[in-house]
């Protein structure tokens, strides 16, 4: 089975994730609760495109992971939509791993950046707090054993600045 294939006809899980919105809710019973989750079924039409494709609302924050025990991954890519305008707001995105992670690249229009402390394109914890000044490319790696989370974001066509 070539890694790839791992993901064959696995459901990307999708949940309704914004700080709010959470800060409302009994954070352990939402997460277990598989209801509140969408299901993207995998797409497969021979193309060298297989994936998921999802409509998400600009503007919020989603929580979403591969497989119903959570598949893990070690190479991602994400696509946006042609007709995401630069005035649309941005989607911040939360996606939690199981292998400890030593360092997490992202790459943004030809530049790589990385979370690794003290590197000279390192652009970890670089999520700003307004959803307004948030760019695709800016992102958080939280590493700790308890949490394994990699925060990202996707906004229009917009770089991240150095």
């Amino acid at each position: 089975m070539t890694p790839s294939s791992r993901f064959k006809n696995m459901g990307l899980k999708i949940l309704r994730y914004d700080d709010v919105f959470m800060s409302q809710q009994n954070r352990e019973e939402y997460l277990e609760e598989s209801t509140n989750y969408q299901t993207i079924k995998y797409q497969t039409d021979g193309s060298p495109t297989n994936g998921w494709c999802a409509p998400m609302n600009t503007g919020h924050k989603y929580k979403v992971h591969f497989g119903m025990n959570v598949l893990d991954w070690d190479d991602m890519r994400v696509d946006i939509g042609e007709k995401w305008a630069p005035t649309d707001l941005g989607i911040y995105m939360v996606h939690n791993f199981t292998d400890v992670r030593v360092d997490m690249d992202v790459t943004w229009g030809g530049e790589l950046y990385t979370s690794m402390p003290g590197a000279e394109n390192d652009r970890n914890d670089t999520i700003p707090l307004l959803p307004q000044d948030y760019k695709t490319g800016q992102f958080l790696l939280l590493n700790e054993t308890a949490i394994r989370e990699f925060h990202f974001i996707i906004a229009g066509n917009y770089p991240i600045e150095g």
